[in-house]
């Protein structure tokens, strides 16, 4: 799946969740100096910036599939490596990261285990692999209050829970099924205040 949205009004939107989760993200995989690091699925550049502020622009790289969101990236950050492409094929040696992560991209991959499978191809056997996933389950998520408006209006509306990831074990399975091992599962809390309606 692609977003054909420009990547400063999808920022204005989405970077305020996933900002703050991509800082946790980042402490979560204890991304330190002297490490090389790939962002699939970088959208705009929230996590890319995160990993850039702590390893620098040259050992970072990053990919996402739509054409807006990799220029907006480049951008926001020219001196790193960002291209166009998908997690399904991802255009790197094997073992060319010591991490590779996925912040609320699984979702949205068009194959959650060929992504992350490639995602460990291309990161070395004792790095690490990392994704984040919104709850859809229970309902966190950005769009929570409009799902629940619409169940309301139609109770048969599937709304986004079944969307890939969102439901409670099915990250894990997906990276099981990618072989990946050592899988560790942690909730990451983002709690977001709107200064108005609007907003």
């Amino acid at each position: 799946m692609t977003f054909e949205v420009a990547g400063q009004a999808y920022d204005r939107f989405m970077g305020r969740y996933s900002s703050p989760l991509a800082a946790q993200l980042s402490d979560y995989l204890e991304v330190a100096p002297g490490q090389r690091a790939l962002d699939v699925g970088c959208g705009p550049g929230a996590w890319t910036e995160h990993l850039v502020a702590r390893l620098g622009p040259e050992n970072v790289s990053a990919i996402d599939p739509s054409v807006p969101f990799v220029d907006a990236c480049r951008e926001r950050l020219p001196e790193v490596d960002v291209r166009q492409g998908t997690a399904g094929s991802l255009p790197y040696a094997d073992a060319s990261f010591d991490l590779a992560g996925a912040c609320l991209v699984v979702h949205f991959m068009p194959d959650p285990v060929a992504g992350l499978t490639e995602m460990a191809r291309v990161t070395r056997d004792d790095g690490w692999v990392g994704a984040t996933v919104w709850d859809l389950a229970d309902n966190r998520a950005p769009m929570a209050p409009i799902w629940t408006a619409m169940a309301e209006i139609d109770p048969t509306h599937p709304g986004e829970r079944h969307i890939p990831g969102g439901s409670p074990g099915q990250l894990q399975e997906f990276l099981e099924r990618a072989g990946l091992s050592d899988i560790e599962i942690a909730e990451m809390a983002v709690t977001v205040t709107h200064p108005t309606f609007e907003e």
